[in-house]
């Protein structure tokens, strides 16, 4: 009888560890945030979406990546926003044959000292571009979702002893949060009357 408490407190023990586990692994995992917003709320179909990127750095280390193209592929990483459109609205279809590939600097420690972005712990990057990926060609509710893709793992291992000399962390795939835009049709009796 006096091993049912001993074995009912294990029991109780591992099951602890494993409900916690899960929380542990995914603060573990999270170095870094993207977050996506629009200059605006509101937009006309057809019009220009201006698409505000920010990466913070939620790691207690420094976080380096050179600067990234924006809508255009690159081996030195790429931001890029996309938007689903609403039921009933077909999917736009959107031309992304653009290539941003960069010159390598051949002194690596010299390309990040000056030329890449270095972010401190909770220190945020921003970047404000016209967006050529997004096009709002019905009204209703679009979402719009940003990513990050890092520069490519062969021009990586270019950069790896200066990264360590410096304390620098490589900045990993990120996904931003769903935000919402509505699209309305623009009315020319609105502006004359």
């Amino acid at each position: 009888m006096r091993r049912t408490p001993i074995v009912a407190i294990l029991i109780l023990l591992t099951a602890a560890m494993f409900v916690s586990m899960p929380e542990l692994s995914t603060q573990q995992t999270e170095s870094a945030r993207l977050d996506v917003a629009l200059s605006k709320q509101n937009y006309s179909v057809d019009e220009t979406v201006v698409v505000i990127y920010r990466i913070t750095n939620l790691s207690n280390s420094l976080i380096c990546f050179p600067p990234p193209a924006v809508d255009c592929y690159s081996i030195s990483g790429e931001l890029a926003a996309t938007a689903t459109p609403p039921k009933g609205v077909s999917r736009p279809n959107v031309s992304r044959g653009c290539a941003a590939d960069r010159f390598v600097d051949r002194d690596a420690g010299f390309d990040i000292d000056h030329h890449w972005i270095k972010l401190a712990p909770l220190q945020t990057y921003e970047i404000k571009r016209e967006s050529h990926s997004i096009r709002l060609m019905g009204a209703g509710r679009w979402l719009v979702e940003a990513g990050y893709v890092p520069m490519r793992e062969d021009t990586q291992s270019l950069y790896q002893s200066g990264l360590k000399e410096r304390g620098c962390t490589l900045l990993p795939e990120l996904h931003s949060t769903k935000v919402r835009v509505l699209v309305h049709i623009h009315s020319l009796t609105n502006e004359s009357g």
